[in-house]
């Protein structure tokens, strides 16, 4: 039968070129942000935005 031959190998895909790290955004940091960068690319600015400056925050 002409269709029942076997399956052709697949070829193997290119290779793929490293991952491309873009540069975080520019932002400008709140006075209280320790401008360190975490994971993700994101800084405690993300927080203080979120709940506020820690110097106004209650600490439980």
């Amino acid at each position: 039968m002409e269709w029942a031959k076997p399956v052709p190998a697949i070829a193997a895909a290119p290779a793929q070129p490293a991952a491309i790290q873009a540069a975080p955004p520019k932002r400008d940091h709140h006075d209280e942000c320790d401008k360190a960068l975490h994971e993700g690319g994101t800084c405690t600015c993300d927080l203080i935005e979120q709940y506020g400056p820690p110097s106004e925050r209650d600490d439980y």
